[in-house]
């Protein structure tokens, strides 16, 4: 599927970026965006990884595993890898970015009880 910057946020979109490749940035986990979602929640059971920190090695930018893969499917607008999501050329801040990749990831993870 081709998204935009203005795709839609909807339960199919949620169904859908669940197959997104994901990449960790301490290249701890590769996998799709379920399996990244599903590990990260049987570590914080297992009390091996918290919200803040997330499941790697303390990086508490653990969110932009799941942003990248967004932003590189054309869901978000290329942002200045230093500053993180919501930060654009020329350093002006966007926060309108952060807002809808989370309303993405949140559809994304109220999908993960259906069928894949």
């Amino acid at each position: 599927m081709q998204y935009t910057t203005s795709t839609p946020v909807t339960a199919e979109l949620g169904r859908t970026i669940l197959n997104l490749p994901v990449v960790s940035s301490d290249g701890e986990f590769t996998g799709t965006m379920r399996e990244y979602l599903i590990e990260l929640f049987r570590r914080l059971w297992n009390g091996t990884a918290d919200l803040q920190h997330g499941m790697g090695d303390g990086d508490l930018r653990w969110r932009y595993d799941l942003y990248r893969s967004l932003q590189q499917a054309g869901l978000l607008p290329a942002w200045i890898e230093a500053s993180g999501i919501g930060w654009r050329s020329p350093a002006k801040a966007f926060p309108e970015d952060k807002h809808r990749a989370d309303a993405i990831i949140d559809q994304a993870i109220a999908q993960l009880g259906t069928p894949s």
